[in-house]
C-alpha cells in the first residue's frame, strides 16, 4: 500500500518461493528508497522494491542473495 499525500494505490507482491529471509527487508528498504530518487515515481520505486524482495528472499544468504538491476529488469 502506497500514499502520496494524495493519492493511494496497491502493490501486488510478486511470486517467490522463500529459500533466505535474510537481508530481504533491507534490501527491499534500500531499493524502494534508491529507486524513488532516482525517478521521483512512489509507484514504480514499490514496485521495483517488491521485486527486489522477491529475489532476494528467494536466494540462499544475506549479502549473495541481493540481485543487480540486471536481474530485476529481466
Amino acid at each position: 500500500f502506497i500514499y502520496d499525500g494524495k493519492y493511494f494505490s496497491a502493490i501486488s507482491s510478486c511470486d517467490a518461493e522463500e529459500t533466505d529471509r535474510a537481508g530481504a527487508s533491507e534490501a527491499f528498504s534500500a531499493a524502494m528508497i534508491g529507486e524513488y530518487m532516482r525517478t521521483n515515481d512512489l509507484r514504480k520505486a514499490a514496485e521495483f522494491a517488491t521485486n527486489v524482495y522477491a529475489k532476494a528472499v528467494s536466494a540462499p544468504g544475506g549479502y549473495h542473495s541481493l540481485p543487480t538491476r540486471e536481474q530485476i529488469t529481466e
